[in-house]
């Protein structure tokens, strides 16, 4: 799994030299302090995806404080620049589980995370563009489809159902527990406050560029832009990271604030500074050594030996998840709201 992420990383700071040297002549248009700005902000909305796995998992049963979470996402959502889409969550479910959360759960997590991405995108842009940008929803509406189908797929039961049977598939038994409405709503905010904050990056450099209207405009404009655009990278499954996609949407709704020319600048500068805050993120939970989970010879975590802020029950019901069994775990389950 290193030697897995150590390549990750190589491939991160290779697609960070590659976008530098798309924008690198272009880029003298922006200000030091857009470029920093809009770094600070999509690190913020990055932030917000971690504290929404984090949701997650407690609603799966487990636990981690924050900095342990930190470590495992960041580090783990290195994996994302691997070929194949399983890698963050297979990275996630390893590195949880040295911190005594059990792969099943941290698995879960993570691919509910990704099952809100989409959503939460649209979302956002459903709450913004219609109020600035008619034309981006006049070319893209099919991509609001999105929000009836999620709302019938990420419904708990169904939701717990289709995950059980993923286990099953992949023999990890079932869910310790199914995951109950409130954290799953949880995450939905904090993905929803990501793709915000991420808007807000894109309204720096927008802004930066003499972009016109109000800033109130600008931002609702920078906000559901980038949301409709994330969405449509995200769906169209055969274009790798959504790589040109994103650009085009996004480029089109920028269109009422910002010309052709300043809105591709920005395009292009938006994806190098959120990569740039996946190296940044993932230095940073590098850098974080949670503490480990010490469990007695007999397997229980007691009181002393759980993570901070984790339920004991919880910890041994995730070391339980450990072992060699494959057989559903159901001392600490619950039914689903």
């Amino acid at each position: 799994m290193r030697a897995a992420l150590l390549v990750a990383l190589v491939l991160l700071v290779l697609a960070l030299r590659h976008e530098w040297h798309k924008v690198s002549s272009s880029a003298q248009r922006l200000s030091i302090g857009a470029i920093v700005e809009s770094f600070v902000l999509g690190m913020i909305g990055l932030g917000g995806t971690a504290l929404a796995w984090r949701a997650l998992l407690v609603g799966f049963g487990a636990s981690l404080p924050v900095r342990s979470a930190i470590r495992v996402f960041f580090i783990g959502q290195l994996g994302k620049y691997l070929p194949g889409s399983v890698w963050p969550v297979v990275a996630q479910m390893e590195m949880s589980r040295d911190l005594g959360v059990g792969r099943t759960q941290a698995g879960a997590a993570s691919l509910v995370t990704l099952a809100l991405a989409a959503p939460s995108a649209v979302l956002t842009s459903a709450l913004t563009l219609p109020f600035v940008s008619a034309a981006a929803l006049s070319h893209y509406w099919p991509v609001l489809l999105v929000l009836p189908v999620s709302a019938v797929l990420l419904h708990p039961p169904i939701l717990n159902q289709m995950l059980n049977w993923a286990l099953r598939v992949a023999r990890r038994g079932e869910l310790p527990r199914p995951v109950p409405r409130t954290p799953l709503l949880l995450a939905l905010a904090w993905m929803v406050f990501s793709y915000v904050a991420f808007g807000a990056s894109i309204w720096a450099l927008a802004h930066d560029l003499g972009a016109t209207g109000s800033v109130a405009r600008q931002l609702l404009v920078s906000i559901g832009g980038f949301g409709l655009a994330w969405a449509a990278g995200f769906l169209v499954v055969f274009v790798p990271a959504g790589a040109g996609i994103r650009e085009a949407v996004l480029t089109l709704t920028l269109s009422p604030v910002l010309p052709h020319g300043p809105a591709i600048l920005v395009a292009l500068v938006s994806r190098l500074v959120f990569t740039g805050g996946d190296l940044a993120w993932a230095g940073i939970g590098a850098l974080l050594r949670p503490r480990q989970v010490a469990v007695s010879a007999a397997g229980a975590v007691g009181e002393s030996d759980a993570p901070d802020g984790a339920d004991p029950t919880a910890a041994a019901v995730a070391r339980n998840d450990n072992s060699s069994t494959t057989q559903p775990l159901r001392g600490t389950g619950s039914a689903a709201s």
